[in-house]
């Protein structure tokens, strides 16, 4: 049987990327194609509790290196319990995040070595990869008035990391089988677009 694709929505907080990947994943349904989506980090128990950890302000010593370990500790979960099960399935897989994240939070907005956190992120998913990824990018002024009143540990980082985060998801947008979606249109424009790709591939 051949497999059904997995679509990453990523991006800076406030992008709207939570919001497009539930509307990716409902539309999906909408059309009767067995469709899973999940968050990373997250999905299972496990990966619920790590994701507390990781986002709680009080751990503001944290270092880039110890999110890096675990997020990917959560993934790792997420693929074993949910993931890799849903694939023999036959479901699609939509994800509000993935390895871009990884990629542009510990890399580039930790400045921890790319080279170091690709091989972190290659020896953990091993084979899955995604089929196609949308980055949503937007001003960081205009994201930063989306996020909520409590802000979690990684929204309160400062505003040169933010940047630095938005450099490592525009750089990856570059990459084959990513697109680039501009966050600043309506809800409705970028979802269409998605679509436009999705129905491609379906």
């Amino acid at each position: 049987m051949m497999e059904k694709p997995f679509f990453v929505v990523d991006g800076i907080d406030g992008c709207g990327k939570s919001s497009q990947s539930i509307l990716l994943a409902k539309a999906l349904i909408e059309k009767n194609i067995d469709t899973i989506q999940v968050r990373d980090p997250g999905g299972t128990s496990i990966s619920e509790d790590i994701r507390s950890v990781i986002l709680n302000p009080k751990h503001e010593l944290m270092s880039s290196k110890t999110e890096l370990y675990l997020y990917t500790a959560s993934r790792v979960q997420m693929i074993e319990e949910i993931l890799k099960p849903a694939r023999k399935l036959g479901k699609v897989i939509v994800s509000d995040r993935y390895i871009s994240s990884t990629i542009a939070y510990q890399s580039f907005g930790g400045e921890m070595p790319l080279e170091f956190v690709e091989n972190v992120i290659e020896n953990s998913v091993n084979d899955f990869m995604p089929t196609h990824t949308f980055i949503i990018d937007l001003p960081l002024e205009l994201a930063q008035t989306r996020l909520d009143i409590i802000l979690d540990r990684m929204e309160l980082k400062d505003i040169d990391f933010k940047k630095r985060v938005r450099e490592g998801f525009l750089y990856q947008a570059k990459k084959e089988n990513t697109t680039l979606l501009d966050g600043s249109k309506s809800i409705e424009e970028v979802h269409l677009k998605i679509m436009e790709i999705v129905n491609e591939s379906i």
